[in-house]
């Protein structure tokens, strides 16, 4: 759970180009 927010946070500040690599991993932590 903490490592998702994290990594929420970090591919957000990262660009919405990595948008859907986050969808991507959240499915995946899920």
């Amino acid at each position: 759970m903490f490592k998702w927010h994290v990594s929420t946070v970090y591919r957000t500040k990262r660009g919405h180009r990595h948008q859907m690599t986050r969808l991507r991993v959240g499915s995946i932590t899920r």
